[in-house]
């Protein structure tokens, strides 16, 4: 068995592995997204009710509705803040998958090479065995008179 025939379940493992990174940072970067529109759509409602109660409370408007509104925007403001640190978490998140992706795919690279320039020595050694053969008959072979025209 040759050396790359023994490294070929490495490599094996070795892509799946960076298959498998690629496929978590994949994942990553769609929490991201989808972390960031959540963010931003809690955003806009935040914008959309503060002008709403702005409205409103140039019309004038009960006490107890005024408390309810501004309690309202106070949680809709800690949504929006729980929002950002979630975002900021999927963002780290995203950031440590991609360099677990970069590693795995460089380890497999590394790997990939070291397979092919053991495939070329390979090669190059079969070449010469061949030669070797080759060299070895034409020396035993009974040596013919050339013949007489």
């Amino acid at each position: 068995m040759t050396r790359t025939q023994r490294m070929a379940p490495v490599q094996k493992v070795m892509d799946g592995a960076e298959r498998e990174s690629a496929q978590a940072l994949a994942a990553a970067q769609r929490r991201v997204a989808e972390a960031e529109a959540r963010q931003l759509q809690l955003q806009e409602f935040l914008r959309e009710y503060q002008a709403g109660f702005a409205r409103r409370a140039q019309g004038g408007l009960p006490g107890n509705v005024l408390r309810d509104y501004q309690l309202f925007l106070a949680k809709l403001q800690v949504a929006v803040d729980q929002q950002v640190l979630v975002v900021s978490q999927v963002r780290a998140e995203q950031q440590a998958a991609t360099q677990q992706w970069q590693q795995a795919a460089q380890k497999a690279k590394a790997l990939g090479k070291v397979i092919e320039r053991w495939q070329g020595e390979e090669a190059r050694a079969v070449d010469r065995r061949d030669q070797q053969d080759t060299d070895e008959r034409a020396l035993r072979a009974p040596r013919q008179a050339p013949e007489a025209l």
